[in-house]
């Protein structure tokens, strides 16, 4: 289970890194100060970043053990 109550994108993402063994890289450091509320039971990894996409308005691909992030970020 994965819990965030309004933690920023940066320490959003640095759980990721370490939950799921990826490399993560951002292209915008905007993005990092985001904050995201969100709840993630049993969730795939892209599961996961369809959510944060949305909510931290950001597009990512993923290429092997790597995650590219890129976009201007938050919308308020």
């Amino acid at each position: 289970m994965l819990y965030f109550d309004r933690s920023t994108l940066d320490d959003v993402l640095s759980t990721l890194k370490r939950r799921y063994g990826v490399e993560i890289k951002v292209s915008n450091p905007e993005i990092l100060k985001c904050r995201i509320k969100a709840e993630f039971k049993d969730a795939s990894i892209e599961t996961i970043l369809e959510v944060l996409s949305f909510d931290a308005n950001f597009k990512y691909e993923i290429d092997d053990n790597t995650i590219y992030i890129t976009g201007k970020g938050c919308l308020n």
